[in-house]
């Protein structure tokens, strides 16, 4: 069986405006900055993982790996050649 990653992005914060505060999710206290959230973030929950910021629409993301398995195709079978009956 082959494998391939497939990466999951994961809402972590918000931005609150004005300026650089940040909200992580399931929380409503105002982080200032971005490297506070981040570090809010890594107490909560202990894991390690690379991020994505969308700084237009204010959000920051968890991308997480995960490997999956890709199903081998089945090779094509002919009647003609006798490979199977009708």
């Amino acid at each position: 069986m082959n494998r391939e990653l497939k990466e999951k992005l994961t809402l972590i914060a918000t931005r609150k405006p004005p300026g650089d505060q940040w909200v992580l999710e399931g929380e409503t206290v105002v982080r200032k900055g971005i490297a506070e959230a981040l570090q809010g973030w890594f107490e909560k929950t202990e894991l390690k993982a690379d991020f994505r910021l969308e700084p237009l629409k204010g959000k920051l993301y968890a991308i997480t790996t995960e490997e999956v398995e890709i199903p081998e195709e089945k090779p094509k079978t002919y009647s003609i050649y006798g490979d199977y009956t009708l």
